[in-house]
């Protein structure tokens, strides 16, 4: 699919990314994400919102209104549920974090048992988060201009494109975060690299053949997929 035909951002159906199966038969609580557009929302809930923004972070084009509580560069989750609690904003129907905050903010909920508890519930509604995948264009080009009968063996597929399941919180003590925002973003942004490698019948689908193939993407944090549609 063309990216001028498939503009950004995606959106994906539900079971692309998440286990339904796995979910509806859990504990773990769902809301549909259109859940302030329900008629069933009381306008004085719907209105009841407190923005989260971080020292560093852009401001938004429209400044927000309601009431805005400020936080720092390498602040975890634990941090911002105190700052709002110090606000008085601790019950607040809703709450807003952009983007370029979010990403400025420690991923821990301040201890290792709650890390380990969300990391459990992810597990549970993520399953193996990886049921879409991508094959890039640029790894294959084979199939934009064919050259005789495809042999697999000689280019099989690559589709490790896609999504993967995020990095788990950190289970073995509480994260240590950078506080200067340039640093927290060359971490966040850090590429990670993803192997794969089959041999035979494996990697090609055919069973006498007996290469290895090695497969590798390089995932970036951001707009994983932008390169590959």
């Amino acid at each position: 699919v063309k990216p001028d035909v498939h503009p950004m951002p995606f959106h994906c159906p539900f079971d692309h990314l998440y286990d339904l199966e796995k979910w509806v038969h859990s504990d773990v609580p769902m809301r549909e994400y259109s859940f302030l557009e329900n008629k069933r929302v009381n306008e004085r809930d719907r209105q009841d919102v407190v923005h989260l923004h971080v020292h560093g972070a852009p401001m938004e084009a429209s400044p927000p209104t309601g009431t805005t509580v400020m936080l720092h560069p390498g602040d975890d989750y634990a941090a911002a549920a105190r700052a709002l609690n110090t606000a008085g904003k601790q019950s607040a129907f809703v709450v807003k974090v952009h983007a370029r905050s979010l990403e400025l903010l420690c991923e821990s909920l301040g201890s290792a048992g709650a890390n380990k508890e969300f990391n459990g519930i992810m597990h549970t509604v993520l399953g193996v988060a990886e049921q879409i995948r991508y094959c890039d264009r640029k790894a294959h080009p084979w199939f934009d201009a064919p050259r005789g009968r495809y042999d697999p063996a000689k280019e099989p597929l690559n589709c490790t494109w896609g999504f993967h399941p995020p990095p788990p919180l950190p289970e073995s003590s509480s994260a240590v975060c950078p506080t200067k925002a340039e640093e927290l973003l060359a971490r966040r942004y850090q590429e990670v690299e993803r192997t794969w490698t089959g041999h035979g019948a494996s990697s090609s689908g055919f069973r006498g053949d007996k290469r290895t193939t090695v497969w590798s993407t390089m995932e970036r944090v951001r707009d994983l997929y932008r390169d590959y549609i």
